[in-house]
């Protein structure tokens, strides 16, 4: 997990969903998307759905996340193509990648996980096997990933393996250089941050992390970019 760190403001990123600038670097290159944003051809992207995250979610997501690419890349046309693996965590999902991938022919595959094993209690020596030989599949076939681990929600019975399940991803991170955007640190920056006065009044618990996540498509698209563009 990242120390949470002061860093200035990000233009692109509103007030409402900033978070510090280490939260958003990624820790290689984009290779294929940075060559078809060099050239402004389009770039296809196939997000791997989380096992809670409801369909009406789902659509915002998606669609925040394509507002967000657009905003920052106008001349590239970006194509969002969703897949829904079966409840399980990440050895479910995997199945669905490597029977969605030559169908779909992304560039870029995006892949939130964790929260399932989390749910699941998955052995997590599986777990980290399973991310490992998913990252080395998709890189053998010149598609860039990015992951996405476990939103912080705190006071719940499972948040220890939470902790245990970003641990994980983030050894395999440094280790491997596998790009990881942090939604566990960013959320939780997000909910322990002072509100500022421009976003509005206090807010209960369960809004606080509604928006929160809510933040996260906006985040993953400024990583994206960054890394494409750097």
């Amino acid at each position: 997990m990242l120390a949470m760190m002061a860093g200035p403001a990000q233009a692109d990123v509103s007030l409402a969903c900033w978070v510090p600038d280490a939260l958003l670097t990624l820790d290689s290159e984009l290779k294929r998307v940075e060559h078809l944003v060099d050239r402004s051809q389009p770039v296809r992207i196939l997000r791997i759905r989380p096992p809670l995250e409801s369909p009406a979610t789902a659509v915002a997501n998606v669609a925040t996340l394509d507002r967000e690419l657009a905003r920052r890349l106008p001349d590239v046309i970006f194509t969002i193509i969703e897949a829904r693996p079966p409840p399980g965590g990440a050895r479910h999902d995997f199945e669905q990648i490597r029977a969605t991938l030559d169908i779909v022919d992304p560039d870029l595959v995006i892949w939130q996980l964790g929260t399932g094993d989390a749910l699941a209690a998955t052995n997590l020596d599986d777990f980290a096997d399973t991310l490992e030989a998913a990252a080395d599949w998709i890189e053998g076939r010149d598609v860039d990933l990015v992951v996405i681990d476990p939103p912080f929600v705190p006071n719940v019975p499972y948040e220890r393996r939470y902790i245990q399940l970003v641990q994980r991803i983030d050894a395999i991170s440094l280790r491997d250089k596998m790009n990881v955007v942090s939604q566990y640190d960013a959320t939780r920056y997000l909910l322990n941050r002072p509100l500022p006065s421009s976003i509005g009044a206090i807010t209960g618990l369960s809004t606080q992390l509604e928006n929160s996540s809510s933040c996260m498509p906006e985040l993953m698209a400024e990583a994206i970019v960054r890394a494409a563009t750097r």
